[in-house]
């Protein structure tokens, strides 16, 4: 696994030094110490910042996937995933276990819960604003043909460590065939919830239950 240095990274991130410092402080930022020196990983600093809306894609990282572009439309992956209400929980492995149920039923690709919640005890999904975007570090283990997105609406709002400190009442679960396709649609949902308008549509779809609401803002919309 490739590292930048801490100079590296605020670059990387187009932020002073202290500021990525004080985010390692606050434990918000994916982040390995060697001794007294702390490390970023490459592959987990750039899909934070997509996350974050502070990087965008470059040229060695297409917006659609080498093969079948198509494939990776958050619409496509979104309409195979489906879009779901979610049981009160205030416990997270239980929340991606019906998360997971739900897209998968009975045939849970094994590990994939604790591939979710590695990725959490890493650092948090939560984006801010109320939405997270939890996935696997490793998307290849999964071996998926195509790329699945799954919209959740939470019946109780649940703290997940976001940036911003506000509990998370829906999520986007992103299970992408490769790592590519995985930056690929978390570009596109973060682009998409950066906008109030849009952010104030999925609270509404959440304060009135209708995980329907949701399916038609992302699908009827892209």
């Amino acid at each position: 696994m490739d590292f930048l240095d801490i100079h590296q990274a605020a670059k990387y991130l187009n932020v002073p030094e202290h500021t990525l410092l004080r985010w390692v402080r606050q434990g918000i930022v994916p982040h390995k110490k060697h001794g007294a020196t702390t490390l970023f990983p490459v592959r987990d600093i750039r899909e934070w910042a997509i996350a974050k809306g502070l990087h965008k894609l470059q040229r060695d990282e297409p917006k659609t996937a080498p093969n079948n572009p198509e494939e990776s439309a958050l619409v496509d992956a979104l309409q195979l995933g489906g879009v779901y209400q979610i049981a009160p929980s205030s416990v997270l492995e239980e929340i991606f276990e019906q998360a997971l149920g739900a897209i998968f039923g009975e045939k849970v690709p094994t590990g994939l819960v604790e591939a979710l919640l590695a990725r959490e005890n890493l650092c948090s999904t939560g984006i801010g604003h109320g939405i997270a975007l939890p996935h696997p570090q490793n998307p290849e283990f999964l071996k998926l043909n195509q790329n699945i997105v799954g919209g959740f609406l939470l019946t109780d709002p649940l703290e997940m460590g976001a940036i911003d400190g506000h509990p998370v009442f829906c999520f986007f679960l992103i299970l992408a065939r490769d790592m590519r396709n995985h930056l690929t649609l978390m570009s596109q949902i973060a682009a998409k919830v950066k906008n109030s308008d849009t952010r104030k549509a999925i609270r509404a779809a959440w304060e009135q239950s209708s995980p329907q609401a949701l399916h038609d803002l992302f699908v009827g919309a892209l």
